[in-house]
């Protein structure tokens, strides 16, 4: 309302010094509200990101979990059990790959050796 009537004449103003400083109080109540609700988020934020960059994580995929989480030794009906499969003929195909693949050795029929403890990453 101070420059109201320069304005009026000549659609413009110079703002002056008691300007700048109501600006830089503005500011200043702004950047204390939000330090006060967000430096907690703030703070934990950096450091979940330290923390995540600190840990190396290991991926795997649902298949890698599941075959680790056989036994040594296993049957048919346990490895449709462990893989979700709905039939032990399901399998078939996946216990043929993994043969193929030298993770699995036959012993005799439907049961199974792991000769590998964990499948490789891709």
């Amino acid at each position: 309302m101070r420059h109201w009537e320069e304005r009026e004449k000549t659609r413009t103003y110079a703002p002056d010094d008691v300007d700048r400083s109501l600006v830089d109080l503005v500011l200043d109540i702004q950047y204390r509200t939000q330090h006060f609700w967000y430096y907690e988020l703030h703070r934990l934020y950096y450091d979940n990101q330290l923390r995540d960059a600190a840990q190396q994580r290991r991926r795997t995929t649902k298949f890698q979990e599941c075959f680790r989480l056989l036994p040594d030794e296993f049957t048919t009906e346990l490895f449709s059990k462990t893989f979700g499969y709905a039939n032990n003929r399901a399998g078939q195909k996946t216990l043929q790959r993994l043969e193929a693949d030298n993770a699995i050795k036959r012993t005799m029929r439907g049961h199974y050796k792991k000769l590998v403890s964990e499948l490789p990453t891709i």
